[in-house]
């Protein structure tokens, strides 16, 4: 089985995802900058309100009659980091680096001590979770496509 190297998953995790074997780094910045591509709109003519994720068209939910929007922000800020409240993007993105960079096996157990308000799939995705969060904070319009 191929095992491939993940800077979204913490340092050591070690998983299988897709019929790979995967192994975190825990790099913040690696997954922030393989991410932020994701939400590039310069392909974007500047009054399409219907453009995100890469460039690719999104229909507009003008025409939906119910929409339900779930956000990840609080709960990525709050269950692991313990930084909910007013976003500051420089207090979060440090938290988020000093998360990926802790040993899996450390993160592990700081929850099972009933540090993180979090279940074991929150725990092990926090790190991809808080990058794309920090990206989709780039742009209004991504966090509306996104959330």
């Amino acid at each position: 089985m191929l095992t491939l190297l993940d800077p979204c998953f913490p340092v050591n995790f070690a998983g299988d995802v897709n019929k790979k074997s995967i192994v975190g780094t825990g790099e913040y910045e690696s997954c922030y900058s393989s991410l932020k591509p994701l939400l590039e709109k310069s392909s974007c003519t500047p009054n399409d309100q219907t453009c995100s994720l890469a460039g690719t068209y999104q229909p507009s939910l003008s025409t939906v009659g119910e929409f339900f929007g779930f956000s990840e922000f609080y709960y990525t800020s709050e269950d692991t980091l313990k930084i909910a409240g007013v976003w500051n993007k420089e207090k979060f993105v440090e938290k988020a680096s000093e998360y990926c960079a802790t040993e899996w096996d450390q993160l592990e157990n700081n929850w099972k001590a009933g540090m993180y308000k979090a279940d074991e799939n929150r725990l092990k995705n926090q790190c991809f979770k808080s990058a794309w969060v920090a990206v989709s904070s780039l742009n209004k319009q991504a966090i509306l496509a996104t959330f």
